[in-house]
This record gives structure tokens, sequence and C-alpha cells, in this order.
């Protein structure tokens, strides 16, 4: 819909093909829209963001069953620092906000660094899944394509570049809020609220 010469997206824009379930389309208009243009949303998610942030991340003992001891190692170091310069709280607010806006955030190691993958670029492949008796049952993650600049009617990049495929161990993909009709992507939070969003946005303009 398009009112007063903004656009807003009236429900997410999911695409459920045999082999793949695709991100939603509306991910960038939930950060102009949303997240830039609405000052209660964006106040919420930087505290959310804030505290996330905060975390670090740890081994932990267990003993006989019970938590023990936080203990770091040496194979935390690419966590510790992601990329030249970045930092574990760097790589958790990128985590929250493509998980608040998107419902997912997808990561991969490329030259000993943590790479986000956009999540609107980011197809989750599947494969059917056969039961014991020859049915299938569902369909299992075997990896992701990423399609930089977004993917194009041909099935190709709109950058024209060569979509980057990679195995399901090969990209860690972070989704606390799952989608009920999809079996691995993630929802945002902000999709059941949109349209409440929408028309106090729409209110207060009018007046």
């Amino acid at each position: 819909m398009t009112f007063n010469g903004l656009s807003y997206p009236f429900a997410p824009s999911y695409t459920m093909a045999q082999d793949r379930e695709s991100p939603p389309a509306d991910f960038e208009s939930y950060v102009q829209q949303l997240y830039k243009s609405n000052g209660v949303i964006y106040a919420l998610m930087a505290v959310r963001q804030r505290l996330f942030s905060e975390a670090r991340l740890q081994f932990q003992r267990m003993n006989g069953g019970r938590p023990g001891e936080l203990f770091g190692t040496t194979d935390l170091g690419i966590l510790e620092r992601p990329w030249p310069g970045g930092t574990t709280g760097d790589l958790l607010s990128r985590m929250i906000l493509n998980a608040d806006l998107a419902g997912n955030w997808f990561g991969t190691i490329i030259d000993d660094e943590i790479v986000s993958l956009r999540p609107d670029w980011t197809d989750i492949v599947l494969a059917p899944r056969v039961g014991a008796n020859g049915g299938m049952v569902g369909k299992k993650k075997v990896g992701y394509i990423y399609y930089e600049g977004g993917k194009s009617p041909d099935g190709g990049t709109l950058s024209g570049e060569q979509p980057e495929p990679f195995l399901a161990d090969e990209v860690a993909h972070f989704a606390p809020y799952p989608d009920p009709i999809a079996s691995y992507r993630g929802m945002s939070w902000l999709t059941p609220v949109v349209r409440s969003i929408q028309a106090d946005g729409m209110a207060e303009r009018h007046k």
C-alpha cells in the first residue's frame, strides 16, 4: 500500500517453493518504514540490541549433569574478533537487528572472518525426508543459496553475480522466533503488530 508518498507492507510476503524456504520480501520496508522512521520501534529495538550485545560467548563445564564454571579457549577467537576491528558485541548487534527485522540472521566464515548474509537475499535449500516405509515426511535442510543484490526473476542475481551456494554446516542460522508455517525459517516479532504500527502512522500523518 502507498499512502502520502510512502510505501507500507501490509503482510509479510513469503515464498514457499518445493525445494526451498525463501525469506520475507519486505525486509527493506521494515528497515525503512519501521526501524528508521518510527521512534517507538527504534527505541524498543535499541534497548534489545544493547542488552543482547553485552553477552559474552563462553564454554561451560558440566559436572555430573550440573552446569559448572565458564571458560574460554582459542576456538572462540573468531567470535571475539569476527572481522577486522569487530568485537563480539558488534557481531551480536548485527544478529539481533537482522533477527528482529527479518526473523533470521545468516553468517558464514570467509577468509577467516564472519560474513553476515543479508537475510532477504538468502534462501534455505530443502530436500525430501524419506521415512522408514519410503514415504515423504517433510523436508530436511541441505544448504543455503545467497543472491548478491537479491534474486532476479530468472533465478540469478540482480547484481549480475553468480549465486553462491553453501552446505548446511557452512552457515550459522539464528532464528529466535520460528515461523509456524516453515520448518527452519524464522519470523520477525514485528509481523504481528505491523498493521497497528501502520494505522498509528497514518493517523498521525492525517492529523
